[in-house]
């Protein structure tokens, strides 16, 4: 789906020092660290941070972070590109191992923070998954979000659904 509909590439944000930009193609790319976000499961990392919901729903309920791969992208990116945004297909590749993973934008985070997925995320592209000690420091981890297409995960499709309610 074309979200661009000038045919070149816009600048959404500039977050710690990276562009997140919206590509002629209708993807959003980005280079960024990895943070991980345990939300949707079971908090047994002990995150101060954790929150037992996630934004996107599947069958009635959350997210788990431990069993499904999912990213978390900054509050207002996407409003810039239309109403309908969770549930897309994302693809993560860490740049230094290679490992790529499919996953689900399945959460909102902090609008100045950019890079943060799953544990189990973590876990297929190489990183620990342990949600206060794991993740990556360095902008090496490569974000795709095909705005407009349904995740299809480890067999599951889910459905794209709006920002809020």
């Amino acid at each position: 789906m074309k979200t661009n509909s000038q045919n070149e590439d816009r600048v959404l944000a500039t977050i710690e020092g990276g562009d997140i930009i919206l590509h002629s193609d209708g993807v959003i790319r980005f280079m960024g660290n990895f943070d991980i976000d345990g939300d949707g499961g079971p908090n047994i990392d002990h995150d101060p941070c954790w929150q037992p919901d996630t934004s996107l729903h599947h069958n009635g309920k959350p997210i788990n972070s431990q069993t499904v791969p999912y990213v978390v992208i900054p509050l207002g990116i996407l409003e810039k590109v239309g109403p309908i945004g969770l549930g897309c297909m994302c693809i993560i590749t860490n740049t230094i191992t290679k490992k790529s993973a499919n996953a689900v934008l399945a959460d909102l985070g902090p609008s100045r923070k950019d890079g943060e997925g799953s544990a189990e995320l973590a876990r297929r592209i190489g990183l620990s998954g342990n949600a206060r000690t794991g993740g990556e420091d360095r902008r090496i981890i490569l974000y795709e979000i095909h705005i407009g297409v349904p995740a299809l995960i480890d067999g599951v499709e889910y459905k794209l659904q709006p920002l809020y309610g």
